[in-house]
């Protein structure tokens, strides 16, 4: 439980420059070189710039941990059942989720920032996001807002079980 409430409130309990270097760099990340953090643009990280970045940020900083259960993820053998037990599958929905990020959090698409790290954890592989705007007036998160991030992410994680229940 004490390790469960750390690690969803890592950001208050050490700082936001340290949570950006714990995204990137704790046990069970998938790296990509020396960290694991990425972002939209697809890009290397410059890890230390980031933790700056957002450390200065006087603005809010979301963070979002989205998180399936292994056997969700995957079946055992070669057989995916979803795909999402790799780095890869988790940035290229993020990716493709942007537009509908900005939105549900009232920020103009080109002032958002967004970084991620991938965690394959043995029981649930998930992905942990910072979420701002450049411009630290912007940018909301209301009850609504976050169901629409729930309802983007699960449509994509979950499209072809719900394509199969739509026919």
């Amino acid at each position: 439980l004490i390790s469960a409430v750390i690690d969803r409130n890592a950001d208050i309990v050490i700082g936001k420059s340290a949570y950006t270097h714990y995204l990137g760099e704790r046990p069970g990340v998938v790296k990509d070189g020396e960290h694991g953090l990425f972002s939209q643009d697809g890009q290397s990280v410059d890890l230390n710039k980031v933790a700056q970045e957002v450390a200065a940020h006087r603005g809010n900083v979301w963070t979002h941990v989205v998180s399936l259960r292994r056997s969700d993820a995957e079946l055992s053998g070669d057989a995916e059942k979803l795909g999402y037990d790799n780095a890869k599958a988790w940035r290229d929905m993020l990716r493709g989720q942007a537009n509908k990020l900005a939105k549900a959090m009232g920020i103009p698409l080109l002032d958002l920032r967004w970084y991620a790290a991938f965690h394959n954890k043995e029981t649930n592989p998930h992905v942990h996001i910072m979420i701002y705007s450049k411009d630290p007036k912007e940018g909301y998160l209301t009850n609504n807002g976050i169901e629409k991030i729930r309802s983007a992410f699960a449509n994509d994680i979950y499209s072809e079980e719900l394509s199969m229940l739509n026919e």
